[in-house]
C-alpha cells in the first residue's frame, strides 16, 4: 500500500492576518513614541545651539573687557532682530577689527535651530542707578513657528 504524504508548503489565511494585525499593534505604539522623541531631540538641539551662541558671545566679551571695550555682537539691524547670514558676516566694531559674529564659530557660521532658521538675538546695557554699575544684557530667541523650540528665549546678563 502506498501512502501519499501531503507537504503544507507557506502560511494559511489566518496566520498570514494574525502577523499583519501583530505588526500594526506594534507599529501603532511605536510611531507616537518616534514623533514625541523626534520633536524632543529638535527642542533640544536648537536650546543648545541657543547655549552655545551665549557661550561663544560671553567669550568674545570677556576678551573685549580684556582689552578694555567690552561689548557684545550688535544686535541685527533687521526688522525681526534675525541672526541672517548677512549680520553673520558683518564686522562686530570695525574701528576695532574686522572680526564677524561667524568668525567667532569654528565652522565660520553663525548656529541656527533644528530647522536651519535663524534665531532672534538682542543686546542692551543697563546702569543701576545705586551703584552705577553697567550691566549688558543678551537675548536669544526660537522665533520659528515651524520650530520644535518655538517660544523659547532666554536673556543673560554680565
Amino acid at each position: 500500500m502506498l501512502k501519499v504524504f501531503k507537504r503544507n508548503c507557506g502560511f494559511t489565511m489566518m496566520e498570514f492576518v494574525v502577523t499583519i494585525a501583530i505588526i500594526g499593534t506594534l507599529i501603532s505604539v511605536a510611531l507616537p513614541s518616534y514623533h514625541s522623541t523626534n520633536l524632543l531631540v529638535r527642542e533640544k538641539t536648537s536650546i543648545a545651539s541657543m547655549n552655545l551662541i551665549r557661550e561663544t558671545f560671553f567669550q568674545y566679551f570677556y576678551r573685549m573687557h580684556l582689552e578694555g571695550n567690552p561689548h557684545f555682537p550688535p544686535t541685527p539691524v533687521n526688522s525681526d532682530t534675525l541672526m541672517t547670514e548677512y549680520w553673520g558676516g558683518s564686522p562686530i566694531d570695525d574701528t576695532i577689527s574686522l572680526v564677524t559674529p561667524a568668525d567667532l564659530f569654528s565652522d565660520g557660521k553663525v548656529p541656527t535651530n533644528a530647522n536651519n532658521n535663524p534665531f532672534k538675538y538682542k543686546t542692551w546695557e543697563e546702569i543701576d542707578e545705586i551703584t552705577g554699575e553697567i550691566r549688558y544684557y543678551i537675548q536669544i530667541s526660537d522665533n520659528d513657528t515651524e520650530s520644535a523650540a518655538f517660544g523659547k528665549s532666554f536673556t543673560h546678563s554680565i
